[in-house]
């Protein structure tokens, strides 16, 4: 016995001094690359989604509608605002939600990616870049309050997004751009120059006390990166200010926007890389160096929802699966920091959803083909509706719009097919608005609104109010 003890620990110490080479190759490697989950965890991960869906039951959703506030003047006026005006329109298509899109402004002026002040617009006709003061930032919120409440008067869940665009129009990308939600850019932090004061607009307009959705910004992934631990107290920050007025704690939901590539924004110099993924494991260094990862993981583990613009590409027949693309790429951008959605299981929404008819990056071709279209579903056609840039004009385009709506709300009936969607909200501006919701949709020469995706969601979301959803 004692013979057959001494051989096995010899044999044991034997297999250790054999495995250290490999052992400390793997300790090695694991600080050396991104913490990569691989395919058979996230297959596992899937399959455990796919269980606790089942458990859960059939859960169709609907498709809401965003109300896009670029302007100061969107919110003034009262019942003849052009926020309330465009609300009246969203109630049309019967949803759960109304998702009020606040746009403001931030000036680079170095070029450098780094926000150096904030700032709003006043209206279409005067779109010079204002700095924000205290006055500027509750005057918004004012108007913002009248219009939420109306809302909320018609039955509507709110739910909000923030983002800032270039004041500047120097053609960067909000998603690249560095700032502390808490820093004062001049007068004001972005906490203090549109967060706070959304978060008091949703406090004083929820007065039935029901669920709202708050995501502190949307598309602004560098920021979140760079300062994740800024960005878990505005989070908290929300929760308080909401709950303010008696709408519970637990029913103010604070989450995160991410774009469908890019995720994180970072570094700079490869926000344009067409191998984007390839190129951020190649230069992981990079992002170690300046991000703090483990702080990032908390900011998405302590988040209610994730919110994700579905702008990847298609294919011009797409399936169902098809519509999950944008989540299956984000997937794979977050592994590098070891995290997925299926794994964080947190409520996923589509925040921004739809598609552009654009043919390029200058928002002012359309597109030439339904392929095209499909292609890259985030290039659009900017300006006031004109009848000559209207990519639906084109026949072989309106039908793939058409079909792609169709095939929208069969995955909504199912809410999700890998990953369950709780919500799903079009982007409604431009070309991209084919409800016809935003005042620069329409004009004297027509308008984007296409009459069979309007009943194709005005159906489909009175059906899902019937099942009591």
């Amino acid at each position: 016995m004692a013979a057959r003890i001494i051989m096995s620990l010899l044999v044991a110490v034997l297999l250790a001094v054999a495995a250290a080479p490999a052992l400390a190759q793997q300790v090695e490697s694991a600080v050396a690359t991104p913490n990569i989950i691989t395919g058979e965890e996230q297959m596992q991960r899937a399959q455990d989604m796919a269980a606790k869906r089942k458990l859960l039951g059939y859960r169709p959703i609907p498709v809401d509608v965003s109300i896009v506030l670029l302007f100061m003047s969107d919110v003034e006026g009262g019942e003849n605002s052009p926020c309330v005006q465009m609300l009246k329109r969203a109630l049309e298509f019967k949803g759960r939600a109304i998702n009020f899109f606040v746009t403001q402004y931030y000036a680079d002026y170095n070029s450098d990616n780094r926000v150096d002040a904030l700032g709003y617009k006043e209206s279409q006709y005067d779109k010079s870049f204002r700095g924000f003061n205290w006055d500027a930032a509750y005057r918004f919120s004012k108007g913002l309050t009248y219009c939420m409440k109306r809302a909320v008067d018609n039955n509507m869940y709110i739910v909000t997004h923030i983002h800032l665009d270039d004041g500047m129009d120097k053609g960067t990308w909000r998603n690249a751009m560095i700032f502390n939600p808490n820093q004062k850019y001049c007068a004001l932090s972005f906490w203090e120059a549109v967060g706070k004061p959304t978060a008091l607009a949703i406090k004083d307009a929820n007065y039935k006390k029901r669920d709202v959705y708050y995501a502190m910004q949307a598309e602004m992934g560098a920021t979140l990166f760079y300062h994740p631990v800024a960005w878990r107290s505005v989070m908290s920050s929300v929760k308080s200010v909401i709950a303010q007025a008696g709408t519970p704690r637990n029913k103010v939901k604070v989450g995160v926007n991410i774009n469908w590539e890019k995720v994180c924004g970072c570094p700079a110099e490869l926000i344009y890389s067409t191998d984007y993924y390839n190129d951020l494991k190649n230069n992981w260094w990079k992002v170690q160096n300046a991000v703090n990862v483990g702080e990032v993981r908390k900011l998405f583990q302590n988040v209610d929802f994730i919110g994700v613009s579905a702008y990847a590409g298609l294919p011009r027949y797409p399936t169902l699966s098809d519509l999950e693309t944008s989540l299956r790429k984000v997937d794979q951008e977050l592994g590098l920091f070891g995290m997925s959605l299926k794994g964080l299981g947190k409520e996923i929404i589509y925040s921004e959803y739809g598609l552009g008819g654009g043919q390029t990056g200058d928002y002012k071709t359309p597109a030439q083909s339904s392929f095209n279209v499909a292609a890259s579903p985030y290039w659009g056609v900017e300006g006031v509706y004109a009848s000559n840039i209207d990519p639906w004009q084109n026949w072989d385009n309106r039908q793939f719009m058409q079909n792609y709506y169709q095939l929208t709300t069969e995955y909504a009936k199912r809410g999700g097919i890998s990953y369950p969607v709780n919500g799903i909200f079009l982007w409604n501006i431009i070309s991209y608005d084919v409800l016809g919701i935003h005042y620069f949709s329409s004009s004297n020469q027509g308008s984007y609104r296409d009459n069979t995706v309007a009943a194709t969601i005005s159906r489909h979301n009175a059906g899902v109010r019937n099942m009591g959803r």
